[in-house]
């Protein structure tokens, strides 16, 4: 859960800067820190686009804040040279604090209508957690069990009783993704819930529709719908669903890792390209590797080109990961402008572009620039299905 509501305060950065400046309203806020002998704050935020800085002086522990905000947003307070993240809400809210803890659930906030949806939002998700991690202690039990079975009739029943118990686990890992979108639904002035989908849709969309994302999109005020957040969240679900085989790939500019600009239409009409979404965490990336090397190797001379797409957030490592992996050749670049993790996303950015919130994901352009391909992570069967249609494109031609 922690790392949860980390992702939520850090999803702010980007709202305020990504559209136009939206109708402001008043915001209060009246916080308490304990621990310290500071005499003043530091508060920094983003409004419409621009940074704000502001130095409050701390008096008895407590300090005031007032503006106007179009949503809530993410602030950073700097106090006795540390940092902390910190929500900025509509209306009067007050918060309480020790500079000496951290974890971030211990903040007590008082009068923000979004923290206690998220809280709430996040509760839920935590109960579907535990019933997730007993499925898969019990499917880990029946694996056990079936290794040293030696009856026919009781391996049946087992195997059986373990095929069911995988089901019920997919099925929930598929709610998993999506409860964060659908919680709490009924109420459709809920930010929190609204929020949500800047990174529920990425993890969720491959177990869903455009129509049912829609449909929730729909669920929310007019006010939300056309808040900058809304905005995001509404062109995010519409270029996802324009990402599908024999529509045009999507188009993106940014800096490779050697600060060289690449623009995904350059490559039409001259190669065939592979976008490889991975990061230097995942493992299931870095084990499929070595086919995407294969293909690499076997048709690099007739005119494929490798990009890898990374959700890596410490560059060290993923630069690391580039050398001990040998990939050096590949074309490198990040899923967003500034490291994933900010979660300080543009229209621009791959990770808005394409959703690849679930990895390993790779996309086949073709030379007229149309997705030839789709795969989501390299079983036995994708790997099969990819290796027939790079000999389709390669060798047919």
């Amino acid at each position: 859960m922690r790392n949860h509501v980390i992702l939520f305060l850090l999803l702010f950065c980007s709202l305020q800067s990504s559209f136009a400046a939206a109708k402001t309203y008043p915001a209060h806020l009246s916080l308490n820190i304990e621990g310290t002998n500071a005499k003043e704050v530091y508060l920094s935020y983003t409004k419409n686009g621009v940074k704000v800085t502001r130095t409050l002086p701390l008096l008895l522990g407590t300090f005031v804040w007032e503006d106007s905000i179009s949503e809530p947003v993410r602030a950073k307070l700097k106090v006795d040279s540390v940092a902390w993240p910190i929500l900025l809400d509509i209306g009067s809210v007050s918060v309480s604090f020790s500079v000496k803890s951290t974890d971030f659930n211990e903040k007590v906030y008082k009068g923000s209508k979004t923290w206690d949806d998220w809280t709430l939002i996040q509760l839920e998700e935590s109960r579907l957690n535990v019933t997730t991690d007993t499925l898969l202690a019990e499917i880990e039990v029946l694996e056990d069990k079936l290794k040293d079975e030696k009856n026919p009739t009781s391996y049946k029943l087992l195997s059986d009783n373990l095929e069911r118990t995988k089901l019920e686990a997919d099925s929930l890992f598929n709610q998993k993704r999506l409860s964060p979108l659908f919680f709490l639904q009924s109420d459709s002035t809920s930010f929190a819930r609204l929020l949500n989908g800047t990174y529920s849709i990425p993890l969720g969309y491959s177990y869903t529709s455009d129509k049912v994302l829609n449909r929730w999109f729909g669920s929310f005020s007019q006010d939300l719908q056309n808040s900058p957040t809304g905005k995001l969240v509404k062109k995010m679900i519409d270029n996802y669903a324009s990402v599908k085989v024999g529509n045009m790939a999507p188009d993106f500019t940014t800096e490779d890792i050697n600060k060289k600009v690449i623009t995904l239409s350059d490559f039409r009409n001259k190669n065939v390209v592979l976008l490889d979404a991975w990061a230097t965490w995942c493992g299931p990336c870095l084990e499929s590797i070595p086919h995407i090397k294969e293909l690499n190797k076997k048709y690099k001379d007739k005119g494929l080109v490798v990009i890898g797409v990374s959700l890596d957030f410490k560059l060290d490592s993923w630069r690391k990961a580039i050398d001990e992996n040998q990939i050096s050749d590949w074309i490198h670049v990040l899923a967003s402008e500034k490291p994933w993790i900010s979660q300080e996303f543009t229209e621009n950015d791959i990770f808005m572009k394409y959703p690849i919130g679930i990895i390993p994901r790779y996309y086949l352009v073709g030379k007229d620039g149309r997705i030839l391909g789709m795969w989501q992570f390299l079983s036995d069967g994708n790997f099969r299905e990819m290796n027939e249609l790079f000999s389709k494109v390669f060798d047919e031609n």
